[in-house]
């Protein structure tokens, strides 16, 4: 019997010994498992550190005469590396330009820039709607603050037609509009209110496909609406207002590159925005928005500074907001050589106390208290 316990204790030890090494062995496994895990994990993580997932945009211009790549895969099959290893995307390119944006890590964007092909790469840059001013305040709702004011700044004719007092002051109506037919127009804003009593129709305006921020011939912020009343606001019609060019003759072409809060876009869709207007046959171009420059934000560009350059080169006249930031701070793409900046000033001919003061402005131009048409009939 002794002999018998001391056998089944001696089972029960060994049974329990196998069981806790057994344990154990499982506890080595699972900790190898833990540790291979969490290498993987710092591996990974060192990764995103050197780039992956960490993609700028990027506009990559490059030297003439070489053929743009039309895919991501393209591009980056020039210096070697695998779309899955790093990643990257092709936002859209102008091969007019020489240019692409896309959006890339910063070890791809070396080896492009090695490149001989490549003339260089810069990081993307933002602009914005040029808010207009009223009382001192940056408006947003133009339609609404204009519905608020008493009409004033101008004069009525019999037909009950205002004319605003900058139609004189740059005296419009001294200017014949017979020839305004063979010109265009191209407005790059927040879109055009096309179906606006006072304004030119679709036989001489038009647009360009949505670009990003919507149909141009919508316009909920009403900017672009004001602004294509004050080049061409329909005269003679016993109503509204009288733009500078009043017989509904002018050519006017509207590319949306705003949204309707007039919220910041990229700097390179404002240059493709340009080039729609240099492929539909513009003659001026009107922009009014930008950027001022300023602690952590970067004025000029090369990209843009080339681009606009070329525009101008070509026979295009550019002509930009100057700012309404009230400083001397350079506002782009207004103080690029190859834009007029234009200033404002007030019925008085006094300098806006919002408008910019530097040797980048060129022009001045009414711009205070001037009445013109907004989106739905007002």
């Amino acid at each position: 019997r002794m002999l018998a316990f001391v056998s089944q204790q001696r089972w029960r030890t060994s049974h329990k010994l196998h069981a806790l090494l057994k344990k154990k062995l499982n506890l080595m496994r699972l900790t190898k498992i833990l540790l291979l895990a969490a290498g993987l994990f710092a591996v990974a993580c060192a990764q995103e550190d050197n780039g992956v997932g960490d993609l700028k945009r990027l506009v990559v211009r490059f030297i003439s005469n070489v053929p743009i790549p039309d895919s991501i895969e393209t591009l980056l099959a020039l210096v070697g590396v695998d779309l899955d290893q790093l990643g990257g995307e092709l936002v859209f390119s102008i091969p007019d330009l020489s240019m692409l944006v896309a959006l890339l890590p910063a070890s791809t964007a070396k080896l492009l820039g090695d490149l001989p092909i490549v003339k260089y790469i810069e990081e993307d840059t933002l602009m914005q709607l040029i808010q207009p001013i009223i009382g001192g305040t940056a408006v947003t709702d133009l339609a609404a603050a204009s519905a608020e004011g008493d009409v004033d700044g101008g004069r009525f004719v019999d037909d009950g037609e205002f004319i605003p007092y900058g139609i004189d002051m740059v005296q419009a109506m001294d200017v014949s509009d017979a020839n305004v037919a063979s010109r265009k127009v191209c407005i790059i804003d927040t879109g055009f209110d096309v179906t606006h009593f006072d304004l030119p129709g679709n036989d001489v305006v038009s647009g360009a496909d949505d670009i990003g921020a919507g149909q141009w011939f919508e316009d909920g912020n009403s900017h672009g609406t004001h602004v294509g009343g004050i080049i061409a606001a329909v005269g003679g019609n016993a109503g509204g207002v009288v733009g500078v060019v009043s017989n509904a003759r002018l050519n006017l072409f509207i590319v949306k590159y705003l949204d309707d809060e007039g919220s910041s876009t990229f700097g390179s869709t404002a240059i493709a925005a340009a080039q729609e207007c240099v492929n539909a046959g513009a003659n001026v171009i009107s922009m009014s928005f930008g950027r001022t420059e300023g602690p952590g934000v970067q004025g000029f560009t090369q990209f843009e500074n080339d681009a606009f350059q070329q525009f101008y080169d070509n026979g295009i006249l550019l002509v930009a907001a100057a700012g309404n930031d009230g400083t001397t701070e350079f506002n782009w793409p207004a103080s690029y050589d190859s834009v007029i900046s234009v200033g404002a000033i007030d019925e008085s001919k006094s300098i806006a106390s919002f408008s910019q003061r530097n040797s980048g402005v060129e022009l001045v131009a009414p711009g205070v208290g001037v009445w013109s048409t907004v989106s739905n009939d007002s």
